[in-house]
């Protein structure tokens, strides 16, 4: 089993955002202005932690690494109270960096983040799609839960920090929320669960950014995490801003012939 600094295999799909590259968050739940951070912060915790996984691996198209399926649920409560459920069965590959952002960011492996990358994958991960949780809330939110959960695993700030930064500009995206479910988790509080997945995911290489801009963002992002440590919400901001900063070079992205950059790999 692998294990690597950033969880974020970059996803492509057919299905885009309704405004192209978004700049604001959506009219459904707004991201926590709480959030956790390290093990004993507050009301967040894991349930059924540390997850277990089957012993048989499952190998998917376009991914270097085994999954694996949960043999139980995991469950992570945020700082909000809200629960976020990987169910029995959710397909995990551990942590993996876009391929993207590996000459900026490297890859190395730590077990601190297995828990918060199973808990996205059952959001938003490839193989998880006709889970009952996938879609089950805004992917600005479930990036937000993923640095949460990081943080209440173990990574340091600033690693997980950079983490969360490489997920919201290279990670999954999709259009809304697919809820039509009350489930109840083994803790005994209520979560919101989706049907079926039926919105694909959706990254900024395939709405147009080019490769080479998106790079050059992702390290100007880890200087300033570095440098300043930022507030969550202060680098949330500062990603928005990064983001609107890049919707101007979609129109050079065909020109950036770079093969690292076109990979399109699948979360």
């Amino acid at each position: 089993m692998r294990f690597s600094f950033l969880t974020l295999f970059l996803i492509t799909t057919a299905c885009s955002l309704t405004d192209g590259v978004s700049r604001s968050r959506t009219d459904h739940a707004a991201v926590p202005l709480s959030s956790c951070e390290g093990s004993s912060s507050g009301q967040c915790a894991f349930v059924n932690s540390p997850v277990r996984l089957g012993s048989d691996p499952i190998h998917l198209f376009a991914r270097k690494f085994p999954f694996y399926k949960t043999i139980d649920s995991l469950e992570f409560v945020d700082a909000g109270r809200q629960q976020w459920v990987a169910p029995s069965s959710t397909l995990t590959d551990g942590a993996s960096i876009p391929p993207i952002f590996v000459k900026i960011i490297g890859d190395p492996k730590s077990r601190e983040f297995i828990n918060a990358a199973t808990v996205h994958d059952a959001y938003c991960g490839i193989g998880n799609e006709d889970g009952d949780y996938f879609h089950a809330a805004i992917w600005q939110n479930v990036h937000r839960m993923f640095y949460d959960a990081l943080r209440v695993g173990g990574t340091p700030e600033v690693k997980a920090k950079i983490m969360f930064a490489a997920v919201y500009l290279g990670g999954p995206r999709w259009n809304g929320v697919t809820k039509n479910k009350i489930r109840v988790g083994k803790s005994g509080r209520t979560g919101v669960a989706g049907a079926r997945g039926r919105v694909a995911n959706q990254n900024l290489l395939a709405l147009g950014i080019p490769p080479h801009v998106l790079r050059t963002e992702m390290r100007k992002a880890k200087a300033y995490i570095e440098a300043n440590n930022p507030s969550i919400a202060t680098l949330e901001s500062y990603l928005i801003s990064s983001e609107a900063s890049m919707a101007d070079a979609q129109s050079v992205a065909e020109g950036d012939d770079n093969p690292e950059g076109s990979y399109s790999g699948l979360y």
